[in-house]
């Protein structure tokens, strides 16, 4: 499907009301009944992804609840699709951005002197010739040159295996075999029962690496290929028993503090047009020092900012490019900035101390953070005495060359590889990438009247305990409050005091979030935003409450090196990526084969002239041609609607389509730079400014009789006519002369001073007849005041009007 790109799955017919009629009365006459006839046929579910580089959520109103909620976004990269009472589950996981591979071998155990070791094992077999047979060569499997020292005792059978070349290319389950230990011998053989490849991946986002040295780790691969999808262990060293990590850039920083500087390089790369404040073309240290200059003044008036950058300017010379070259047009460009969009740590903090530095050091050095490359790391060897804080790096060992590579568009790619990276606790496996108990506690408050009346407002935040109340009631004789605190902490003690209420006191306490349950997706506008609700199949309306995270969270390392060390970050700093699984129980391919059912009750069908079959009125499926044909319509219907959603409102890349835009309410184009203010450059293509076209033009064809219909809306340049000598004139195909109108004079050249008999003869006019020009036929004789006179004009070879009054 060309319009599903979000989820993966082809056509979930719950979602399609037009396709749900085609399916009418196989169940009971309803379509709902009808559609549920095929649930739980299937166990697919769709994937979509939460790039935390790419997406953000935010705690706001959902426009159908009263409780504020946590809303995640995806953006305006993303093509999703997702409705209202969809069923996900939510799970944190590591996207991979770098993979490589590596034949290591499987000669570890060293002299193998029983039949079953880590690497390989071996059968004696009998009736070899007693000895030791050094560095012979090992037969069979999938690779080649593997050597090994063979001795056998006494009794002709195989006592002990050395590997002493691993060959190359072996893959796990090979059998090998020796021909040189003597005559007559037989059933000796050498299986490989360990993984002889190693894969290294490069993660996106940064683990703890000092908190995991002894835990014992796994890890789930998806979405790669059926070669190396699965679940590994992760070995540890024989020796340490300790695991072994590679060194990551910034190796001292906690993993928080990693991740956060990868979003203020992600941030910055990807909007530094935004960040060319001069507007040369490229992102330099010039326009460092004015963001630096407009973040340390913050407050200031306008015309502040204007004195202090052109005292900048008057100091630094900018570049012989840049269209923002003096004070008022640089503080007019800041004016239109949000001011949000320099938390590029995205910590909520605007830490500019923090953050001052990372715009310079992007524009010194060209990035804040790189990750290594995992074809270079893969022919090192890992740390086994961890002294750095964190890692995005990981290795295990694999079968057999998978034989995959990354796609190569990977950011815009809708089916991602992906991790889950697990560490066993008490017999128990934990995502390593879990941190959702972060993200706060919903408590259940007991209170006073005075308190409940007086002093607890649903929505209102408390900032000395950050807690937000998103409840209250009374039930069984108490007053009730519920509460989302950051954290888990403060379930156990009374929260607030009479200086400053209200007065909580906890009575139960649970997770605000679970990535083991299940969750409908809410308020979803099918396109980029949605809420997520609880119970997602509990038919009770009420007992379905919106997700709430903590708005903030006091944030420690636990090494105690953070840049944010005792700080209260936005709980969203904390998100990971996201994998999102969506139930889909329904699948169109379940139904494709079926057939009509036959009418048994025609209805008011008869038999009429000449015995034709009159079905006038009678009842009928209207499926001529079967279910797979009219569903295939419907999927196609589908997947243009998809496809037309997507792209509508998508500001990344152009697009040619046929649908209408319509807008309710103002539109209005920013002009900071006044680039329009010069007539000339109102018809470069990088002129701000809102543009509507002809239905049938591509307004990106820069060809005259194709561009000439994108016409200049909402300001001043929207007549399309130009004055030419002896005329008018237009590039347009579909103008008439209804748009033609003029807001402040009328010249008309006709028999006139200086009108050539030429232009007069081309419009019409017989330059020498009477009566034929203005002098003659619009004179205080022939025409009286108040009166209206009609001048015939030729334009482009027809005849029009132009209604005249003498005033």
């Amino acid at each position: 499907m060309a319009g599903n790109q979000g989820f993966t799955q082809t056509l979930n017919l719950l979602e399609v009301t037009d396709g749900a009629a085609s399916l009418q009365n196989l169940g009971g006459g309803t379509i709902d009944a009808d559609l549920r006839l095929f649930a739980g046929s299937s166990t697919r579910k769709s994937n979509l992804f939460w790039d935390r580089f790419l997406q953000s959520a935010s705690t706001s109103n959902s426009p159908t609840d009263i409780n504020p909620g946590t809303r995640l976004e995806f953006g305006k990269s993303s093509t999703t699709t997702y409705t209202d009472k969809d069923i996900v589950k939510i799970t944190p996981i590591n996207l991979i951005k770098d993979i490589a591979f590596r034949y290591i071998g499987f000669d570890s155990d060293g002299i193998l002197t029983s039949t079953n070791g880590f690497e390989i094992s071996y059968i004696r077999g009998e009736s070899y010739t007693e000895g030791v047979y050094t560095n012979k060569l090992l037969s069979g499997g999938n690779g080649n040159g593997a050597t090994a020292n063979i001795t056998v005792n006494s009794i002709g059978e195989v006592s002990s295996v050395e590997i002493t070349n691993n060959g190359s290319n072996y893959i796990q389950g090979d059998i090998l075999s020796c021909n040189e230990l003597g005559s007559g011998g037989s059933g000796f053989i050498i299986r490989i029962v360990g993984f002889p490849w190693k894969c290294l991946m490069v993660l996106n986002s940064a683990y703890d690496a000092k908190l995991e040295t002894t835990s014992k780790l796994s890890l789930e691969v998806n979405n790669t290929n059926s070669s190396l999808n699965g679940t590994y262990l992760i070995n540890r060293d024989s020796t340490s028993n300790q695991n072994a990590f590679y060194e990551p850039n910034n190796s001292s920083l906690p993993s928080y503090d990693v991740n956060r500087l990868q979003s203020a390089h992600n941030t910055i790369s990807k909007n530094l047009d935004t960040f060319d404040i001069d507007g040369d073309g490229v992102y330099t240290s010039y326009d460092a020092d004015l963001i630096e200059i407009y973040l340390n003044n913050e407050g200031s008036t306008n015309t502040q900012y204007e004195a202090l950058f052109t005292t900048y300017v008057n100091n630094n010379t900018p570049s012989v490019n840049a269209r923002r070259n003096n004070g008022i047009r640089i503080a007019n460009y800041f004016t239109g900035i949000d001011r949000k969009f320099f938390d590029i740590d995205e910590t909520g903090l605007f830490d500019y101390t923090i953050i001052i530095p990372l715009f310079k050091t992007y524009a010194t050095d060209g990035f804040l953070y790189q990750r290594k490359v995992a074809s270079t790391l893969i022919q090192q060897e890992p740390n086994n005495s961890i002294t750095f804080n964190n890692t995005n790096i990981i290795d295990f060992r694999i079968k057999s060359d998978p034989n995959y590579a990354l796609p190569s568009d990977l950011e815009s790619s809708y089916v991602k590889p992906y991790i889950k990276l697990f560490k066993e606790i008490a017999g128990q496996t934990i995502n390593l990438l879990d941190n959702f108990s972060l993200f706060g506690t919903k408590l259940t408050c007991t209170t006073s009247l005075n308190d409940y009346v007086n002093n607890t407002i649903v929505g209102s935040s408390n900032s000395e305990f950050k807690y937000t109340i998103f409840n209250k009631e009374f039930t069984n004789g108490q007053y009730i409050v519920d509460i989302v605190i950051s954290g888990s902490s403060q379930t156990n003690q009374t929260i607030g005091s009479s200086a400053n209420p209200p007065v909580l006191t906890p009575v139960n306490a649970i997770p605000v979030f679970d990535s083991d349950d299940e969750y409908a997706v809410f308020d979803s506008n099918a396109i980029d935003k949605f809420f997520l609700k609880t119970n997602p199949r509990n038919t009770v309306e009420t007992l379905k409450t919106l997700v709430l995270f903590s708005e903030n969270y006091n944030f420690e390392s636990p090494i105690g090196t953070s840049s944010y060390e005792g700080k209260d970050v936005v709980i969203t700093s904390l998100l990971s990526d996201l994998i999102i699984e969506r139930d889909d129980k329904l699948e169109t391919t379940n139904i494709l084969n079926l057939n009509p059912p036959e009418i048994v009750d025609d209805g008011n069908q008869f038999f009429g002239d000449n015995n034709a079959l009159n079905t006038s009125g009678s009842f009928s499926y209207d499926l001529v041609d079967g279910y797979a044909v009219e569903l295939s319509n419907i999927t196609n219907v589908v997947d243009e609607s998809l496809f037309l959603r997507s792209t509508k409102y998508r500001s990344d890349r152009n697009f040619y389509y046929k649908r209408e835009i319509k807008i309710n309410g103002l539109i209005s184009s920013y002009d900071p730079d006044a680039f329009n203010d010069s007539l000339g450059q109102l018809t470069n293509n990088i002129s701000p400014g809102i543009y509507i076209s002809d239905s049938t033009s591509q307004v990106t064809n820069t060809l005259a009789s194709d561009f000439a219909r994108k016409t200049r809306s909402f300001s001043s340049d929207y007549n399309p006519w130009r004055e030419v000598t002896g005329g008018l004139k237009t590039l347009s195909l579909d103008v008439t002369i209804n748009d033609l109108f003029w807001t402040s004079e009328i010249k008309l050249n006709i028999g006139q001073d200086g009108a050539l008999s030429s232009e007069l003869a081309n419009m019409g006019y017989d330059a020498v007849g009477s009566g034929q020009n203005l002098s003659d036929y619009f004179n205080t004789t022939t025409v009286g005041n108040n009166e209206s006179f009609k001048l015939p004009t030729t334009i482009n070879g027809e005849v029009f009007f132009i209604i005249m009054k003498k005033s």
